[in-house]
């Protein structure tokens, strides 16, 4: 069973293990309905593969943006392999939903909920409750418990955390070893939106397990694509756009944006990218 988000934040006598820490975030689903847990090492072949690019001759890597961190996991290890390196790049790490609150409706019971307002557990007298379903949970009996659980407590929690009528915590949903780093800045941030603070700012974006044809249109992917490209700080800067099957591996690839604007595949990774068409084909930048 997992974790309350009190018992795993709030409790200073808490001593947890990692596959406690899993068991928590991948109990945890955003808006997207993707789990916020992220498998220790998962992307440490793509992070050699990156020092050993931004190694080259005439490229700078003094800033680096990791995009859909889910619980950071991953992005703490990204930036142990630059400082393993000898580099020190500002990191910027974002996520659709990074920070939640606890609020407190009782002594008993508490609702974790995120920044977009969206229910992530109930803690029931000390029991962690997910708010999604699964299948099973028709058979169980546990998808009436839920519903009943939501009509009680969901829009009074939202209610409670809006109007100030509770107790509330403030909470990253991050892994503490991320959190504990003062020179990586945490942003809430919505890849499908460009955000103009982040125009020609980074030497280095990685967009690992995120821009995918299951999950989004051809349009979306383009415009997805057009932005990151945007926010490359110029010619040399590099682009990993990949995605991990369990089964098969990694399969993606590493960009280059050249001086005539246009993104240049420099390391083919697995079976190569799905969206390398579309990369091809975006217009070069302005």
């Amino acid at each position: 069973m997992a974790l309350t988000a009190a018992k795993y934040f709030l409790d200073p006598a808490r001593k947890s293990t990692a596959e406690d820490e899993a068991r928590f975030f991948r109990s945890l689903k955003v808006r997207n309905r993707n789990s916020k847990q992220t498998a220790r090492g998962r992307l440490d072949a793509l992070n050699a593969m990156a020092i050993e690019l931004l190694k080259t001759p005439g490229r700078r890597i003094a800033s680096a943006l990791d995009i859909g961190i889910s619980s950071g996991v991953t992005t703490a290890e990204l930036y142990d392999a630059f400082r393993d390196a000898g580099m020190a790049p500002s990191l910027v790490a974002t996520d659709l939903s990074i920070y939640a609150s606890i609020v407190h409706l009782s002594p008993d019971i508490r609702v974790l909920i995120d920044s977009c307002g969206d229910i992530l557990q109930y803690d029931i007298h000390g029991f962690a409750v997910r708010p999604w379903r699964r299948r099973l949970d028709r058979f169980t009996g546990m998808s009436l418990f839920k519903s009943a659980i939501e009509k009680r407590y969901a829009d009074a929690a939202r209610k409670a955390l809006k109007g100030g009528g509770a107790k509330a915590d403030r909470v990253a949903l991050i892994n503490p070893r991320l959190a504990a780093y003062d020179n990586i800045e945490l942003r809430e941030d919505d890849l499908l939106k460009r955000n103009p603070e982040f125009a020609s700012r980074f030497d280095f974006i990685r967009a690992a397990n995120v821009l995918n044809r299951e999950y989004f249109e051809e349009a979306t992917l383009r415009a997805a694509v057009a932005t990151l490209k945007s926010y490359l700080s110029g010619p040399g800067a590099l682009l990993l756009i990949v995605r991990t099957n369990d089964g098969t591996g990694h399969h993606g690839a590493f960009y280059e944006l050249g001086a005539d604007g246009r993104l240049s595949e420099v390391r083919t990774i697995g079976g190569g990218s799905e969206l390398a068409a579309i990369v091809d084909a975006t217009e070069p930048a302005p």
